[in-house]
């Protein structure tokens, strides 16, 4: 029931009731038409009614009791200003129930007094008539874009890696250590035929050479061999007399002859060609089984001296064509080890 001075009251709608939504939304949408539509010329004020009841006259005597009082109506929220900013659309994987936030209401959409349910169906109606903005996470360009940069990146990544790696073995080969393969069998037992090793060049920049060293260095004027780097073991030094008496070699040393032991030769017996006269000892030409290693040179044979084409042939060599000591064997993998 109605009070009886209340000539249009709205009708109340119980909220368990499905048509409770569809009301709401209705009002919403048409709040949102009429804040589009321009604004109409304020209405004149009304007239006062002619005669108003004095407030002392009693109640009709058919009225038995006091009318119930109607609860107010629902108090609409006020509306939406103007060109509303968008709402972009919620992206997969985000909460998307627009009366998520009913208990979190803000100044822009919560009014002072009405109802909250209005003010978010407002919302709701202005997010669903508004466009989607783009995604850049979906445009195809940027995307493109996106993959050449990494593989770009990439290229010069490996670019620097390689360069590096490349300058390092430069640095290292140039500097410090270079490999080498024995193509003959002049130091067996020692070294065998295709075996690999390593030259460090640095070793007779740090100190003398030393007897029983094996050293690589550079083919000699007069030595015909079509192998640039030979590869022999040091049998004597500046300023030594080499003689040869029988099968074993000696060294004077200035206080006379003493034998050279030397376990590292394959065969003892098969010495090959005597050391007889060769060109650039400094004793005298006439000495045979002699020679006097002159200072800056170095005496060199094979440890296979029935199979080795050395100083024997070529004389002594000068330091300066040595480029380094041999000092550890890399190949095959079985032997590897110190020389």
């Amino acid at each position: 029931m109605t009070a009886p001075n209340d000539p249009s009251p709205e009708v109340s709608i119980d909220p368990s009731d499905p048509r409770w939504v569809e009301d709401i939304l209705d009002r919403a949408r048409k709040r949102a038409e009429e804040s589009r539509r321009p604004a109409a010329a304020p209405a004149a004020p009304a007239a006062p009614p002619a005669a108003l009841a004095p407030a002392s006259i009693a109640a009709p005597a058919s009225i038995a009791s006091p009318a119930p009082i109607t609860p107010a109506p629902i108090m609409a929220a006020p509306l939406a200003p103007e060109n509303p900013r968008p709402r972009p659309n919620p992206r997969p994987g985000t909460d998307t129930n627009p009366w998520a936030s009913l208990d979190e209401p803000t100044a822009a959409t919560a009014p002072a007094t009405g109802s909250m349910v209005d003010a978010h169906a407002t919302r709701l109606v202005a997010t669903l008539d508004s466009p989607a903005p783009d995604d850049p996470a979906t445009d195809v360009d940027a995307v493109e874009s996106t993959t050449m940069d990494r593989r770009v990146r990439g290229w010069l990544e490996w670019g620097g890696v390689i360069l590096g790696a490349l300058l390092v073995a430069f640095v290292i080969r140039a500097v410090l250590f270079q490999a080498f393969y024995i193509p003959s069998e002049s130091m067996e037992s020692t070294l065998q035929v295709k075996d690999r090793i390593l030259v460090n060049k640095l070793s007779y920049k740090l100190h003398d050479v030393h007897r029983g060293d094996i050293v690589v260095f550079e083919k000699p004027p007069g030595e015909t061999s079509k192998i640039n780097d030979l590869i022999k073991r040091v049998v004597a030094l500046p300023g030594e007399t080499l003689e040869q008496q029988g099968n074993d070699i000696y060294i004077d040393l200035g206080s006379g002859p003493q034998k050279l032991t030397e376990s590292y030769i394959k065969d003892p017996q098969d010495i090959g060609q005597p050391i007889g006269w060769v060109q650039g000892c400094a004793n005298p030409s006439t000495e045979r089984n002699k020679c006097t290693i002159p200072a800056g040179h170095v005496w060199v044979m094979g440890d296979n001296r029935g199979h080795s084409h050395d100083s024997r042939v070529f004389g002594p060599i000068d330091e300066d064509l040595i480029v380094g000591r041999a000092f550890v064997k890399v190949w095959p993998l079985n032997k590897i080890g110190f020389l």
